[in-house]
């Protein structure tokens, strides 16, 4: 877990994570999906889906953002929230061969940007 200096004014916390994004092969279509999240997308290559992926979690974060419900969504989704001396999170890492039957065409890591 990465945390770098807050640049962005409309928050007052801006951290930054580095998560397990996997892309698979499902019948004719890739499949995007990050555990940490349970948030996937997908597309008709592993381009297409990643940034479908992208898309999906701008829309997620931006959602649970103006709702107020960050610590709660996280929470829920196996996150820590830790309060020393500031605000942070740490992110679930589950084994990703557990989750996956198949073997994942790819994975790689997406860096994100959680704000507070």
């Amino acid at each position: 877990m990465g945390k770098r200096p807050n640049t962005d004014r409309k928050y007052k916390n801006k951290l930054h994570y580095d998560l397990d994004v996997v892309v698979y092969e499902e019948g004719k279509y890739y499949i995007s999906y990050c555990p940490a999240l349970d948030l996937s997308s997908f597309g008709i290559s592993k381009e297409d889906a990643l940034e479908s992926f992208n898309e999906a979690f701008d829309i997620f974060m931006e959602d649970i953002i103006e709702k107020g419900t960050l610590d709660k969504v996280l929470k829920s989704l196996g996150w820590i929230v830790l309060n020393t001396p500031k605000k942070t999170y740490r992110p679930p890492y589950p084994n990703l061969q557990e989750i996956f039957e198949r073997r994942p065409v790819d994975v790689s890591r997406k860096a994100i940007t959680v704000n507070d």
